[in-house]
């Protein structure tokens, strides 16, 4: 599948989104941990930026990644918190 130089724009802004969210959950951690849930607004942005389309087809509102990007954006919030890159990848 060729992809537009504004897809690609679109992933690495993907990935600095990704990164920027992550820094928030790593110090969140303990919180995510006891509580057992992903805190409201970092699900919020999640959404906001995206992140539960990563792989949906673009003629379906999503940004239809190669699996090699979604498992690099996957691993960002893994190497923080495992059950945030685990909740990621399921959707």
């Amino acid at each position: 599948m060729k992809q537009s130089s504004t897809h690609k724009a679109d992933s690495a802004s993907l990935v600095h989104h990704a990164e920027r969210i992550a820094e928030d959950v790593a110090t969140r951690a303990n919180e995510i941990e006891c509580e057992r849930a992903i805190p409201a607004s970092i699900v919020d942005d999640l959404i906001e930026h995206g992140f539960f389309r990563l792989i949906l087809d673009e003629q379906l509102g999503g940004y239809e990644l190669d699996l090699t990007r979604f498992h690099e954006i996957v691993r960002i919030f893994s190497a923080t918190d495992a059950s945030v890159g685990w909740c990621l990848n399921q959707n």
